[in-house]
């Protein structure tokens, strides 16, 4: 049965979006969390958390706008928060 999509494929398939909305919205609450947490400690500069915070709450704002956002949205402020770890103090 070459070319033939498996039921199970198209059934699934309709729940990508679903599934993307809610690891996004899980993503900007965690990078939000985690900024939340850099203002509680002294291991990072508290504008770092401040900046996760406003950039988490603004990829939710657009996410809820457009209803789409781009993935390596997701991943650059905990990429920013490594590369500030490494730097010399």
């Amino acid at each position: 049965m070459k070319g033939v999509i498996p039921e199970v494929y198209t059934a699934l398939s309709t729940w990508t979006w679903a599934m993307f909305l809610i690891f996004t919205i899980l993503a900007f609450a965690g990078v939000m969390a985690f900024g939340g947490a850099i203002l509680a400690t002294s291991l990072l500069p508290h504008w770092l958390g401040w900046a996760a915070i406003i950039y988490s709450a603004m990829g939710l704002v657009i996410l809820a706008v457009t209803r789409d956002a781009l993935p390596i949205m997701h991943h650059l402020m905990p990429l920013v928060f490594g590369i500030v770890l490494v730097l010399p103090s």
